[in-house]
C-alpha cells in the first residue's frame, strides 16, 4: 500500500509523493507489516533483500503509472553493504527516466555519519535523479547531532509520529512543533510531519508552520495497492 504526503496548506493537490510500505502475506494468511519483518531481517544483515525487492516493484508501478510520485525505505544497513548497494545503484540507473519521481527515505536504525562514504553514496542515487530524505526525524539516530557529521544536501526530513503526537499533546505545542520544524529545515527545504491522523493534529501541524503532512486521516482508497509476487 502507499501513504500519500500531502500539502497542509491545499489537501486536494495532487500529493508530493507517496510512501509505499512493505508488507507480506504468511501462508496460513496473517499480515505482516514492516514493523514485523524488518528487525528480523536487519539482525541478519538481509535487509538489502527486502529494499530491492520492494524497490523492484516501486519501480514497475512507476513504469505503469507516469503521473505517480512514489517513495520506499532505505536501511543504513544497505548503505552499508557495498555489493547491496551496487546493485540498487544499477537497478535504479536500468531504469534512470523514472528516478526523477522516486523517493528514497533513509531509516534510521543507526547513525549515518558511522558508514563510511555515506554521503558519496547518497549523492549518488541524487545525481541520477532520485531525492532522499530522512526519515523518522527527531527519533532514534535521526537527530540533528548525526546528520550534521553527513555531507548531503537532504531534499526531505520527515518528522517522526511519536515526536509529533508527544509534542501535540503539550499546552506548548505548537511552539515546540515549530522549533522542531525550523531544526528540520537546517538540514532540507521540505519537511514532512508523520502521524496526522486527526484533525486536531491538522490544526497543530498547520499552526505550527508546517507544509506537508502523511497518516491516516489523508489516507484514500486510491492510493493503495497490492501487487501479487506469488
Amino acid at each position: 500500500m502507499a501513504e500519500p504526503i500531502v500539502d497542509l496548506r491545499s489537501p486536494h493537490a495532487s500529493p508530493l509523493y507517496s510512501e509505499c510500505l512493505a508488507r507480506a502475506v504468511t501462508r496460513d494468511g496473517a499480515l505482516l507489516t514492516g514493523g514485523d519483518i524488518v528487525p528480523e531481517l536487519e539482525a541478519t544483515d538481509d535487509i538489502h533483500l527486502l529494499d530491492m525487492a520492494v524497490l523492484e516493484m516501486v519501480l514497475g508501478v512507476l513504469s505503469e503509472a507516469p503521473a505517480l510520485r512514489l517513495g520506499c525505505n532505505l536501511s543504513p544497513n544497505t548503505l552499508a553493504h557495498p555489493v547491496a548497494w551496487r546493485a540498487l545503484l544499477d537497478r535504479i540507473e536500468r531504469d534512470a527516466i523514472l528516478a526523477d519521481r522516486l523517493t528514497l527515505e533513509v531509516t534510521e536504525n543507526f547513525a549515518l555519519d558511522d558508514i563510511p562514504g555515506a554521503a558519496e553514496s547518497l549523492r549518488q542515487v541524487q545525481q541520477i535523479g532520485c531525492r532522499i530524505a530522512v526519515d523518522d526525524f527527531g527519533a532514534g539516530y535521526a537527530v540533528s547531532a548525526h546528520l550534521g557529521g553527513v555531507d548531503v544536501d537532504w531534499d526531505i526530513v520527515k518528522i517522526d509520529r511519536v515526536c509529533f503526537q508527544d509534542i501535540s499533546k503539550t499546552d506548548a505545542g505548537a511552539d515546540n512543533l515549530s522549533s522542531l520544524i525550523r531544526l528540520a529545515h537546517i538540514f532540507a527545504p521540505a519537511v514532512i510531519i508523520e502521524g496526522i491522523e486527526t484533525r486536531e493534529h491538522l490544526a497543530i501541524a498547520r499552526e505550527a508552520g508546517a507544509s506537508f503532512g502523511q497518516g491516516w486521516l489523508f489516507e484514500d482508497g486510491k492510493f493503495q495497492f497490492w501487487r501479487d509476487e506469488s
